[in-house]
């Protein structure tokens, strides 16, 4: 007979210690997932900085300014430059391209594969047009010239098809204006 409260109470006392245990290391875990998560997340802000300064810079290179002028007659080697000159110095860089207004890609600048140093310039009638392009569309709804874009990871898509094999791409986008007009945008 005193068997049974006592099984009762005992069982009472395991399974509140067992809870109690349970909730404070499912707490520790979840306090461990929040500061990893915001290291994780400090990291990818300081990572996307020196492209957000690149970008910025772009924007102002004179070379960069003076080919949209002239774009028709200059060929963009001006702008192919400052574009190859950022390829050579960041390895990390999958393509550099100004795409016009209209969505057309004016010139992109990609990096020779397997090489550190060197960079092709994709020829014109190999251009495609990109106005349909999630990231094209909303950089060129951005309001602020120093506002940028930056999309979320996803396949490259070239010719209107994923490319194999696949090129996971996070893209980073502002406009480019010229006296109060907008250009087009850079995107890396």
């Amino acid at each position: 007979r005193t068997f049974l409260p006592f099984a009762l109470v005992f069982t009472l006392l395991v399974g509140g210690t067992v809870r109690m245990l349970y909730e404070g290391n499912i707490s520790l875990l979840k306090n461990n997932e929040l500061a990893l998560l915001e290291r994780s997340l400090l990291g990818l802000q300081k990572n996307l900085e020196v492209p957000q300064e690149h970008l910025l810079s772009l924007q102002q290179e004179q070379p960069i300014r003076s080919d949209l002028k002239a774009s028709e007659t200059s060929g963009l080697k001006s702008m192919e430059n400052s574009f190859a000159s950022l390829l050579n110095r960041n390895a990390n860089y999958a393509q550099v391209r100004w795409i016009d207004q209209e969505g057309q890609e004016r010139l992109r600048v990609e990096p020779i594969a397997n090489e550190r140093y060197g960079y092709h310039r994709v020829p014109d009638d190999a251009l495609q047009n990109k106005i349909n392009r999630y990231y094209v569309q909303e950089t060129m709804t951005l309001e602020n010239p120093l506002q940028l874009y930056i999309s979320p990871i996803d396949l490259n898509v070239e010719h209107g098809e994923i490319e194999r094999p696949f090129r996971p791409m996070l893209r980073m986008a502002a406009q480019l204006w010229d006296q109060e007009q907008p250009k087009g945008v850079i995107v890396i």
